[in-house]
């Protein structure tokens, strides 16, 4: 199909073609029989897609009646009670061999027509994250659990797998730089925390010491609170980073 533009015959690009997430994912789960000496290594999985950490090793009788499930390389983890949170990931080989919860429900992505990270990297978006949130139904929290039976209502956009690995590759290149920046950034703070530290110290070495009450004296300032005027506040951050602003509260008056 060809769009003309400006006397020349242009190719149209052809939109990505839509595709269920039950045609990409097949459930996988491993479950084990724990044994009460074995120690059992169990993962976790933070919110907004932000990866997976490791908890601390039990044995199978700490665990008790527990289920649990092995986890492989490659496995793609929609977390059932924090989905609808971004709390998704994909099982690495620091990962393999170790253990989860039946929160914890492990797919195969099907590598003939998916890239397992251009999937992960589509749930981190609004539109995914929205698709999510659409079959977890509930309230909040615990009580917005993932409906497994209904995960072929999402649907990806899907292009041919050459673009999607070179969607992923500048995604990551992208991230690392950002880390490699956020790095040099606490790098830059370290040094300038650690050069005002010295000159402080060497500033005040001699310096006579007071009470923090004679440098800073209490100053308040009561006001009479008029029932139905906005009062906007502030409120600090921690680590010295400032303050910021309260939205405007009224005090007394009606109830809507």
């Amino acid at each position: 199909m060809t769009v003309k533009t400006t006397g020349q015959n242009l190719p149209m690009k052809q939109p990505w073609p839509n595709v269920s997430l039950g045609e990409l994912l097949r459930l996988e789960r491993r479950p084990v029989k724990t044994e009460p000496e074995k120690l059992y290594q169990e993962i976790g999985i933070y919110c907004f897609g932000r990866g997976i950490f490791h908890k601390n090793p039990r044995t199978g009788f700490e665990v008790g009646n527990k289920d649990l499930f092995l986890m492989k390389n490659g496995d793609f983890i929609l977390q059932v009670t924090f989905a609808w949170e971004g709390a998704i990931a994909i099982v690495s080989a620091a990962e393999d061999g170790m253990y989860g919860s039946t929160r914890y429900p492990t797919f195969r992505v099907d590598e003939s027509r998916c890239v397992p990270q251009f999937l992960l990297n589509y749930f981190k978006t609004a539109e995914g994250l929205r698709q999510l949130v659409k079959i977890c139904p509930g309230s909040a929290g615990r009580n917005r659990v993932l409906s497994i039976k209904r995960i072929p209502e999402v649907i990806v956009p899907l292009p041919p797998l050459a673009e999607q690995r070179r969607i992923v590759a500048r995604i990551e290149a992208v991230s690392a730089q950002l880390a490699e920046a956020r790095e040099l950034r606490k790098e830059i703070e370290n040094d300038i925390n650690a050069m005002l530290a010295s000159a402080y110290r060497k500033n005040t070495k001699d310096a006579p010491k007071k009470t923090l009450s004679e440098v800073a004296p209490l100053s308040r300032r009561p006001i009479a609170v008029e029932m139905e005027k906005t009062y906007p506040q502030i409120a600090v951050r921690s680590f010295g980073r400032g303050t910021f602003h309260v939205t405007g509260q009224r005090f007394g008056g009606k109830a809507g």
